[in-house]
């Protein structure tokens, strides 16, 4: 499965791909854009943070009174959407990319995209 935004400031239901070059690994990500095919390119240092949506995350949204609702407070507007896909239970991971401009996205992929998002999110800096 390829990575997709789920939701945030890129085009929701499009894939986005991670550039890997050989000797540094993952440099850059590529988002969709709301024009046609364009993408935006993110270097790695234009990152702030990249979180791993875990089950202790959506058990504490849960537990709330709508999950959607709680993980609007604890996620902000990602967080809403992150419930809602996290409902649907299955093998993809998601992954909520904040850049240091203060835009953010949900991205869900597969266990073996998972290296490569995270890695992104090495050196990480508080975002502006």
């Amino acid at each position: 499965m390829p990575i997709t935004v789920e939701g945030g400031a890129w085009k929701k239901g499009r894939r986005a791909r991670v550039h890997k070059t050989f000797l540094v690994g993952p440099s850059a990500i590529s988002l969709p854009v709301e024009l046609a095919f364009l993408m935006e390119r993110v270097e790695k240092q234009d990152i702030a943070t990249v979180q791993l949506v875990t089950d202790q995350m959506r058990n504490e949204a849960a537990n709330k009174a709508a999950a959607g609702v709680a993980g609007g407070l604890l996620l902000g507007p990602v967080g809403l959407i992150a419930g809602v896909v996290m409902g649907r239970g299955s093998r993809s991971h998601l992954v909520i990319l904040q850049l240091a401009d203060g835009r953010s996205a949900l991205l869900k992929c597969d266990p073996d995209e998972l290296g490569g998002l995270l890695s992104l999110g090495a050196g990480q800096r508080s975002p502006m």
